[in-house]
């Protein structure tokens, strides 16, 4: 566990590989903004594939994000906790590093967040969404 005041760390050389999917990618959360937004609103793969990436399943009762829906590396928020409004996301952690992004299934809305610290509960993910889209989730 990281504590506060603790100084920087250079990540510049860090193998992200170490996380498999993670493909060893550096990018800015203005770059995955654009990247995001190519995969919810169906820019970036080809229709059939598109549809089975955001083929979901539900999480409750498993041991993952709660109020959601899981597909291909991609989830969904229940349109039942978010009073209607759909919201799709994607994130990950390593090392030091957490990063999400949620947005409107017509890629107008967007926020993405990357902060230096590991994942450690949903809260953070949960504060943003209710901050920027004006639902509650988890509450």
């Amino acid at each position: 566990m990281e504590e506060p005041g603790l100084p920087p760390l250079d990540v510049t050389e860090f193998d992200s590989s170490l996380g498999y999917a993670a493909g060893n990618v550096v990018s800015t959360t203005t770059d995955m903004i654009c990247f995001f937004n190519a995969m919810i609103t169906g820019s970036l793969l080809p229709p059939a594939q598109h549809r089975r990436m955001w083929t979901t399943v539900s999480t409750e009762g498993g041991y993952w994000m709660p109020y959601a829906r899981y597909g291909l590396g991609v989830f969904e928020f229940d349109e039942q906790v978010t009073g209607g409004l759909a919201l799709r996301g994607v994130g990950g952690s390593l090392w030091g590093s957490y990063f999400f992004v949620v947005g409107t299934r017509d890629g107008r809305h967007t926020v993405a967040v990357y902060t230096n610290t590991e994942w450690k509960s949903w809260d953070l993910m949960f504060k943003v969404v209710e901050a920027e889209f004006g639902v509650s989730v988890g509450a």
